[in-house]
């Protein structure tokens, strides 16, 4: 057996590793119930109506094995009711243990993480006639905690990730020549699958539109299979390239179809104009360096990449991109690669990175995610020349990034990397998924009863209940709750315990942005799965409690 197949099933077996660890520690995270009986909706129906601002294509491949294996009742009167209290109810109140149901839908996703893991590695190894360049960017990938957490939790970043890497590869392979129709057609699928998995799709298409024309306009030419010509000019190349284009969009919406099993399509359409729109109402809040904004920041991303990637990831992206490759680097013997096609990949991914940034939907690094994967290809090519010290540097970089995911394991949503130092810090410059997704309370139930704590003061920001995990609370301010809080009193003269969630300690989206403003410059006595603030509570804390409670003594 080769070594580089045998080092990607190693790599695949700790990215794995790395995921169940993660199941069996983190609670649900604020969207899963949602997504959860959306997915299992469309099965169960046949109707698309569900949460129609992400595709269905993840939602669909979670849920199908509950579906075959394990029917769940469906309410009878979802088509009327809220889509959060139908998530809410299918997941809390179905007679299942929660944990049961999302489990397997959890691990569905992690399909498209190992898909990213094993890609990247075959992908670079291509561009860069390299299987070093292969182990170095399946290796980043397989241990970015970054991609571990979103692989492990119901949401579409990853399919998306997954998708768009694959159209970035045929696309590369279709661009570099000879032309096939096997080639163009599979482009075409990929397509389809992108656009099936996530609305911002749309930008990943737009960068691809980019990265062909600057093909294109540096003297490339992409025509139909099959067609052969020397255009002289830019407006020839255009026009020898657009039945490709077409063909492509064909393949795509035929493969699209079939996601909202035909007669669903139009909810493709209703769901991309939602998101279109959603911008309008600047009803969003997001959070960077201590402040709140409903319309965001075209440099969010850029900080939240400096921050959330691990160092070994950056540091090799850099010396990548500041590398020559070697004479070889990127082509064969029998299909050398243009210098015009060169432009495709790096074109590409700098226009994607650009529309995200400018589209300021900072709701974390997840949305950046599709972009990451070509800072593993650009760490790739740095060992793509052999040499010693090379490989010396790669594996010193790599070896950080396995500390990095053992460090953060079993809680990488939290991850923040070497220079910020973890979520005390971090909860600082960011929030939301970056941090604090809902995810802690298996870790706050570990607490109490470790603590020998009967109950404890909760402002908690997510949509599953602490009764599901056994947790007694006395509820104050929080966000997200979908049910009403059963407050449990904490006896006189016993210790009393604060609990916030980092997203109500920043105030992202309270009514009172303030509300534990009082705690931000006091040390916690714990910080539980990263994302909730433990205080121990004096006589002197009373008249702020006062304010955040939701019942008045």
């Amino acid at each position: 057996m080769k070594l580089s197949p045998l080092l990607t099933l190693l790599l695949v077996a700790a990215f794995w590793w790395q995921g169940e660890r993660f199941l069996a520690a983190n609670g649900p995270t604020f969207d899963e119930p949602v997504h959860f009986a959306a997915g299992y909706s469309y099965w169960a129906t046949g109707d698309f109506r569900l949460n129609l601002e992400d595709p269905p294509l993840a939602k669909l491949l979670w849920t199908l094995p509950q579906f075959l294996f394990d029917p769940l009742p469906f309410p009878a009167e979802w088509r009327t009711e809220n889509e959060w209290r139908v998530g809410h109810a299918l997941l809390f109140d179905s007679g299942h243990d929660w944990k049961a149901l999302l489990t397997p839908a959890r691990r569905m996703n992690m399909l498209f993480g190992v898909g990213v893991v094993v890609l990247v590695g075959v992908f670079a190894r291509r561009l860069f006639d390299s299987p070093a360049s292969g182990v170095v960017a399946s290796a980043l990938a397989a241990f970015d905690p970054n991609l571990v957490a979103h692989s492990c939790v119901l949401s579409t970043d990853v399919s998306l990730t997954f998708c768009t890497l694959l159209t970035a590869w045929l696309g590369w392979e279709y661009v570099r020549g000879p032309r096939s129709r096997v080639g163009l057609t599979g482009l075409g699928i990929a397509v389809g699958l992108t656009l099936g998995a996530k609305f911002s799709a749309v930008l990943v298409v737009g960068a691809l539109g980019v990265g062909l024309l600057a093909v294109l306009m540096a003297g490339g030419v992409v025509t139909m299979p099959g067609v052969s010509a020397n255009p002289v000019s830019e407006g020839d190349r255009v026009r020898l390239a657009l039945p490709v284009v077409m063909r492509v969009a064909l393949v795509a919406l035929l493969t699209l179809l079939p996601l909202y099993f035909v007669v669903g399509f139009p909810a493709w359409g209703e769901g991309l104009k939602y998101q279109l729109l959603r911008g309008d109402s600047g009803d969003k809040a997001f959070y960077l360096l201590g402040e709140v904004s409903s319309r965001g920041w075209w440099w969010y991303f850029a900080v939240a990449l400096a921050v959330k990637l691990p160092v070994g990831v950056l540091v090799l992206g850099v010396l990548g991109l500041a590398s020559r490759p070697s004479d070889g680097a990127g082509s064969s013997k029998t299909r050398p690669i243009t210098g015009a096609a060169r432009l495709f990949l790096p074109v590409c991914a700098l226009s994607l990175f650009i529309l995200i940034s400018a589209a300021r939907v900072n709701l974390g690094v997840r949305v950046m995610l599709p972009v990451i994967p070509f800072l593993y290809l650009l760490a790739g090519r740095f060992v793509a020349r052999p040499s010693a010290w090379r490989y010396l540097l790669a594996a010193l970089a790599v070896g950080s990034v396995m500390v990095s995911a053992v460090r953060t394991s079993p809680y990488p949503l939290s991850y923040f990397n070497e220079f910020v130092g973890g979520p005390e810090r971090g909860v600082e410059i960011l929030g939301d998924s970056n941090l604090d997704w809902g995810q802690g309370l298996p870790a706050l139930k570990e607490y109490m009863d470790r603590e020998g704590l009967e109950s404890v003061c909760l402002s908690y920001c997510g949509t599953a209940p602490p009764r599901a995990f056994g947790i007694r609370c006395e509820p104050l301010t929080g966000h997200g709750q979908l049910e009403p809080p059963v407050p449990s009193a904490i006896t006189p003269n016993t210790r009393r315990v604060l609990v916030v969630s980092a997203s109500n300690l920043q105030g992202t989206y309270l009514k009172d942005p303030q509300a534990f403003a009082w705690l931000r410059d006091r040390r916690p006595t714990a910080i539980l799965a990263g994302c909730l603030w433990v205080f121990e509570l004096v006589e002197e804390d009373e008249a702020e409690m006062q304010q955040v409670r939701v019942f008045k003594p």
